[in-house]
């Protein structure tokens, strides 16, 4: 037996030293450069495509099969001009051997590669640089399942990808994305268990103007079977930081589930610039699309909460907001943010089961202050006080143009507590009395303000246009009433509003018979214009009519007690009033109709 033993223990020392020197003579007689053109040519022979092998090729055996090249290019498909599909500085790749003979694993080390570049594109005619080579490519054949035991196990020391580039180019939407400085590695990678993985990028996007910088700290759970599971996710955008998960399932059945904390983010920053909006038009000739064919293809669940958010000149805290896309519908809800000493609460819907996609909203504000609104919507600070609203709305169309358009629904709002500031409605009053009876205008008050208690106003809406006959407005010396359209496809108002002065105003600029003159009459006002900044006005016309019918009702008086003499009939002790007396103020109130 020990003979035996011996004689096997010589026979493998005997294979080990043939194989050391089958590897060295492999190495010191092998070159693997040797075989370059031919390597080349069968890759253009499989593809059309020109590779081009400008640096060394290492190749060794023992205790490694590892490989490395160095300036490879593959040349791009014909009428994408003379840049290179994809090119790489280096990379390099190796397995250890005996592990991979036995067949129990597959141990590789750190697979690397330096300088990627990658450029994909679009012609004008919808033809990609890159479909060839999926034609050429051919079906995928399904390898034959292997008995349960006998696959390998894979072992990665790690994956490492640096200093890497990926452009898109569309020709026929005139749009290029980039992403560019990518550096990613990964650490240990095994079937069964988390995989770590860091790095970060940078990205443009043309025309927009938008580019950004993204860091990644993440954990990657893959499992054949269920699917994928990022945890531990930390994701810096610039100058933001969010923290969550996301899973990807393979099972069709299963939905996709995200959820995203961030501290803060300034969304103005991945906006066209104004100025480029107003010097090329682009941004507002393109209408903007409703994601249509993405609702019809995704089953997701994501909650995403953030602490602060900028839009524009708008600002927003505690914003919460959980979408679900199911079913060929979209639904935002719950929907909720704080802004500006009140806040904001939605359900938002989009419905793309039928051929032309339908918007609901359903929203509120309350307690919102007017002033920081006003600046930030506006570029105006010529209104305090706070604003409560609701509205519900819904419409159909392919994009947000054409839902304005066909928009349905109600809404109302209500502001209290506040004043307009750069008009005087009282000193509009009393400058139209002066300009009536010709005498000289008051001297105005400064600074210009029309203080009210509240103002309500609301109505329907029919095709972009909101309708109402309800507005009532409580100023300290006067209360108005109103009705008038808002028309939200070209932004604009016109309401036609009556005022009538108290009979005992809470401040008095103005002298006894002015005071009387007041509260006889009906005041008629106007509020028209753009959206962003309507005008208060009086409204002549009216005026000049009503102090027309005014005078005509009194001259008609005047007759009717000239042609039926006396005054009206004053009841006697008894209480009874002279039936002439009675007979003739019954033919006055006739004649007076």
């Amino acid at each position: 037996m020990g003979r035996i033993l011996k004689f096997a223990g010589i026979a493998v020392a005997a294979l080990a030293a043939v194989l050391i020197a089958a590897a060295i003579l492999f190495v010191l007689l092998f070159d693997a450069n040797d075989f370059r053109e031919e390597i080349e040519a069968g890759v253009e022979q499989a593809t059309g495509r020109q590779l081009m092998i400008e640096g060394d090729i290492d190749l060794s055996i023992l205790p490694w099969f590892a490989i490395g090249m160095q300036r490879v290019e593959l040349g791009n498909a014909p009428g994408f001009g003379d840049e290179p599909f994809a090119s790489f500085d280096s990379v390099r790749f190796s397995v250890r051997v005996l592990p991979l003979l036995l067949g129990r694993e597959i141990a590789v080390g750190t697979a690397a590669i330096d300088s990627l570049r990658v450029n994909l594109a679009v012609d004008e005619n919808g033809r990609t640089n890159w479909e060839d080579l999926t034609a050429t490519a051919g079906p995928v054949e399904t390898a034959p399942q292997q008995e349960a035991g006998s696959t390998a196990a894979l072992d990665v020391a790690s994956v490492e990808i640096t200093d890497a580039a990926i452009t898109y180019t569309d020709a026929q939407a005139g749009s290029r994305y980039s992403i560019t400085d990518l550096d990613l590695r990964s650490g240990r990678v095994v079937f069964g268990e988390p995989v770590a993985l860091s790095g970060g990028l940078s990205f443009g996007l043309e025309p927009q103007g938008i580019r950004g910088i993204v860091e990644l700290d993440l954990s990657v759970d893959f499992d054949p079977d269920a699917g994928i599971e990022i945890g531990d996710l930390t994701l810096r955008l610039d100058d933001s930081t969010f923290t969550g998960r996301l899973s990807l399932p393979f099972d069709p059945e299963r939905r996709i589930e995200a959820e995203l904390v961030g501290d803060r983010i300034d969304i103005t920053r991945y906006m066209t610039p104004a100025s480029e909006v107003e010097e090329t038009g682009e941004a507002m000739d393109d209408p903007v699309e409703l994601p249509v064919e993405l609702i019809r293809q995704l089953d997701v669940r994501a909650s995403f909460t953030l602490a602060k958010a900028l839009f524009g000149r708008l600002e927003f805290d505690n914003i919460e907001v959980v979408a679900d896309v199911a079913d060929d519908r979209l639904r935002i809800h719950p929907i909720a943010a704080d802004f500006y000493d009140g806040g904001y609460r939605g359900d938002i819907s989009i419905d793309a089961s039928g051929d032309v996609p339908a918007l609901s909203v359903d929203e509120s504000i309350s307690g919102v202050s007017l002033t920081p609104l006003a600046q930030a919507l506006f570029g105006r600070d010529n209104v305090t006080g706070r604003i409560d609203g609701n509205f519900n709305l819904a419409g159909r169309g392919e994009d947000v143009d054409a839902i304005r358009r066909d928009l349905d629904g109600s809404m109302r709002f209500e502001l209290s507590d506040g004043a307009w500031q750069g008009t005087d409605i009282w000193h509009e009053i009393r400058s139209a009395r002066a300009l009536f009876r010709g005498e000289p205008a008051p001297a105005a008050r400064t600074p210009a303000r029309t203080e009210f208690t509240s103002l309500r106003a609301g109505g329907i809406v029919k095709d972009g246009v909101m309708t109402g006959d309800d507005l009532f407005a409580e100023l300290p010396y006067m209360q108005i009433t109103g009705e008038g359209s808002v028309d939200f496809v070209e932004a604009t108002i016109d309401y036609s509003l009556r005022g009538r002065v108290l009979e005992r105003p809470e401040f008095i600029d103005a002298t006894g018979d002015e005071l009387d003159e007041y509260t006889e009459a009906v005041v008629p006002f106007r509020i028209d214009g753009p959206l962003a900044a309507p005008g208060v006005s009086l409204d002549f016309d009216a005026l000049v009519r009503e102090r027309a019918e005014r005078e005509l009702d009194r001259a008609r008086d005047r007759l009717i007690d000239e042609l039926l003499g006396g005054g009206e009939g004053e009841p006697d002790a008894d209480g009874e009033q002279d039936p002439e007396d009675a007979a003739r103020d019954l033919l006055k109130d006739l004649l007076r109709r």
